[in-house]
């Protein structure tokens, strides 16, 4: 499985209009995705049993509310042969 970073991984599953945000301890942002439409996502270490990477619908870029959290895309990914890189994680909350 091919390691990528988390902009990458985003277009692999046809998102455009992407935007990231880089916060302390994590990635997030919006993109649109044929057939769901405006979507936010937050990239951060792996939750349990659930993935890196949470997405949901949003009404607008500056909707950090939305619809139900939904953690599909870790799997997606796979299914294309990916993951993402958590080292891009890692180097966030360096000095």
């Amino acid at each position: 499985m091919k390691t990528i970073g988390i902009r990458a991984a985003l277009k692999k599953i046809g998102a455009t209009d992407i935007e990231v945000r880089t916060g302390h301890l994590d990635k997030s942002g919006f993109f649109n995705l044929p057939g769901r439409g405006l979507m936010y996502f937050s990239f951060s270490r792996p939750m349990h049993c659930r993935g890196a990477v949470m997405v949901r619908t949003a009404q607008s870029r500056k909707d950090y509310r939305g619809g139900t959290n939904e953690w599909w895309f870790d799997e997606k990914l796979a299914e294309l042969g990916y993951r993402v890189n958590l080292g891009e994680l890692r180097s966030l909350n360096r000095g």
